[in-house]
């Protein structure tokens, strides 16, 4: 099941947990693979009764288990077990409790991972047919690369301003403040960039203004 085959209210969830939330993740090696693997009772304290109340949800741990079981269905996490060397397995059962592990199997939005991959595929290209090009599009290439690279610098700005002002919010403001904070989540680009910022761990500042009110 892709992720725009899930309910509204579970795909939020999903996004959500993979992109936003802050709980504690290990790597572990499963099946050959690398996989971030979490407590169950981590996922379920990390979603935000916000994010439930958006839906028209009873904000509670049943509803926040019953999500999670669905999303553990739909194979986007697995559960896990500690095998004889203290490593972890596949389990047999495919029920979300708060007292297992589980594993990511889901990675999240790999949109600007594609997008840096096709620009430097590329610059590459345009660098080697250079020679091969009229004059008036070798012309062009010198106003095509600037603009590149000043894209790619502006989003590379942005996440490093992020987190310094994240960092210095959650010491002085707790629980800090995200700039941007769907830039790396599962949507499309206006959407990344909307809202211009929110809380740690908020759905978004209007659910935050309803919560204080």
């Amino acid at each position: 099941m892709s992720v725009n085959e899930l309910p509204p209210h579970e795909k939020d969830v999903l996004c959500f947990l993979r992109n936003k939330a802050r709980f504690l993740l290990t790597e572990e090696i499963i099946t050959g693979k690398r996989l971030e693997v979490f407590h169950g009772n981590d996922a379920l304290d990390a979603i935000p009764d916000a994010l439930l109340s958006k839906h028209s949800l009873p904000a509670d741990k049943n509803q926040k288990r019953e999500i999670l079981q669905a999303l553990t269905e739909a194979g986007f996490f697995i559960r896990v077990e500690k095998g004889k060397k203290k490593s972890f397995k596949p389990a047999s059962s495919r029920k979300f409790t708060g007292d297992a592990h589980y594993a990511w199997i889901y990675e999240g939005s790999r949109f600007y991972e594609h997008l840096f991959s096709f620009l430097i595929l590329f610059a590459v290209l345009l660098f080697v047919m250079i020679p091969l090009w009229p004059a008036r599009l070798r012309k062009l290439v010198w106003y095509v690369f600037p603009t590149l690279g000043v894209f790619a610098a502006a989003i590379f700005a942005i996440a490093v301003v992020r987190i310094l002002v994240f960092s210095a919010t959650m010491l002085l403001l707790p629980p800090g403040v995200w700039l941007f904070p769907n830039l790396f989540a599962d949507c499309g680009v206006v959407e990344s960039f909307l809202p211009l910022w929110e809380w740690d761990g908020a759905e978004s500042s209007e659910e935050e203004e309803k919560k204080t009110k």
